[in-house]
C-alpha cells in the first residue's frame, strides 16, 4: 500500500508541473500574440496617415472606420478636447477615464499597461503632428485575452483530478484483491490435490511394505516430512503408489 501511496504521489506531483508549465505557457503565448497585434495597429495607423490629407478628426475617423477590434480590444483617437473610440465586446468607457487616458499619453514609453476598474490595460500608443497633434491609442484588456486560458488551464486540473480519482480507487480495488488472496492462503491450500501430486510426494496411505516402513505405525501418511497427520484427517484414495525407492504402497490412496 505504501507503494501505491508513492507512485499517486508521484503522479500528483508531475501533473502539477505539468499544469504550471502550460499555464504559464499559454499566458506567455496570448501576451506575445497581443503585443504583435498592438504592434500591426500602431504600424497601420502611421501608414494611413502618412498617406491621407485633412483634419486630424477626419483622417481619425477614416481610421477607426476600417478597423475591426477584437472582442476585448479598444481603439482610441486622443484629440484635443475630445475623444474618439472604437470598441466590440468591450463594456467599460475609458475614454471617460481622464486619469488613465493621462497617464497613457504622459507616459514616455510608445507601451505599457495601465490599471483601471475593468482590469489591466496593456495599450500601445503613436504621435501624429500633422495634420495636427493626436494619439492614436489601441489596447487590450488582459483579463480579458487571459479568461480563455484560464477556462483552459481549469478543464486541464478538471480532467488531471479525475484521472487521479480513477488511479486511486484501481490501485485500492487491486490492494484489496490481493490483500484478500493473501489471507484466505493457509497451511491446507499447500496440500496436493492430484494423484500425481500424492505420487510425487508420497501422499499416500499405506501399510508399511519396506523395511525401511517397519517402524512407521500402520495408516499414517508417508510425506517427505512426516507431518503425522492421519488418513482420517486426509483420505487417501484407493489404488496403489510407486514411491521414489521403486517400492509399491497399496492403501486408502493419496492426498
Amino acid at each position: 500500500m505504501k507503494i501505491m501511496c508513492r507512485l499517486l504521489g508521484l503522479m500528483t506531483l508531475v501533473l502539477v508541473t505539468a499544469v504550471v508549465v502550460v499555464w504559464r505557457f499559454l499566458l506567455v503565448d496570448v501576451d506575445d500574440r497581443v503585443n504583435r497585434a498592438l504592434e500591426q495597429e500602431t504600424g497601420e495607423f502611421i501608414a494611413y496617415a502618412e498617406n491621407h490629407t485633412g483634419d486630424a478628426g477626419a483622417v481619425a475617423e477614416g481610421h477607426l472606420r476600417l478597423q475591426s477590434p477584437d472582442e476585448h480590444e479598444l481603439h482610441l483617437a486622443v484629440l484635443p478636447g475630445r475623444v474618439l473610440v472604437q470598441r466590440s465586446g468591450v463594456t467599460y468607457a475609458l475614454e471617460n477615464d481622464r486619469a488613465a487616458l493621462d497617464g497613457i499619453t504622459s507616459s514616455a514609453a510608445s507601451w505599457g499597461v495601465v490599471a483601471t476598474p475593468a482590469g489591466p490595460f496593456r495599450w500601445a500608443k503613436v504621435r501624429t503632428t500633422a495634420p495636427a497633434q493626436m494619439w492614436f491609442v489601441t489596447g487590450y484588456f488582459e483579463d480579458g485575452v487571459h479568461a480563455q486560458v484560464h477556462s483552459t488551464v481549469r478543464v486541464l486540473v478538471l480532467v488531471s483530478l479525475a484521472g487521479l480519482l480513477i488511479a486511486w480507487f484501481a490501485a485500492g480495488g487491486s490492494w484489496r484483491r490481493s490483500g484478500g488472496v493473501g489471507k484466505s492462503l493457509g497451511a491446507n491450500d499447500f496440500r496436493c490435490t492430484s494423484s500425481a501430486d500424492a505420487m510425487e510426494h508420497w501422499n499416500c496411505c499405506a501399510k508399511p511394505t519396506t523395511a525401511h516402513d517397519q517402524h512407521r505405525p500402520a495408516g499414517q501418511r508417508l510425506t517427505p516430512h512426516n507431518t503425522g497427520e492421519s488418513c482420517e484427517e486426509t483420505p487417501c484414495r484407493s489404488g496403489t503408489r510407486a514411491g521414489r525407492d521403486g517400492s509399491t504402497r497399496t492403501g486408502g490412496g493419496g492426498c
